[in-house]
């Protein structure tokens, strides 16, 4: 397991980190990652900001990079942690299915 230091966009943020597994940390250390708030949910995810090419930016959270999801399929953090993106702990599901806990 590594842990990625989470990148500091504002002073609540401060001292956070994201969990990976070993095999993704050079992968995902490449990139500058920092910890974004919901509300909803009232948790962190560790995301970044991606260019399309032109000047437009979009954010992308890590769990989806590190599975591959598409856009039309939710991941589940199982143990209820949100920053925590090792294999063992993400399970990508459709929007649709019910079977898992809204919550997570």
């Amino acid at each position: 397991m590594a842990m990625i230091a989470l990148g500091k966009r504002a002073r609540k943020h401060k001292g956070l980190v994201a969990l990976v597994d070993d095999e993704d940390f050079e992968k995902i250390s490449a990139h500058n990652w920092y910890a974004s708030y919901s509300p909803n949910i009232k948790k962190y995810y560790a995301q970044r900001q991606i260019s399309d090419g032109e000047q437009d930016q979009k954010s992308v959270r890590m769990h989806r990079v590190l599975t591959g999801a598409k856009a039309k399929d939710r991941v589940v953090h199982l143990n209820g942690d949100t920053l925590d993106n090792r294999g063992e702990n993400l399970r990508v599901v459709e929007k649709n299915r019910r079977d898992v806990d809204d919550k997570i």
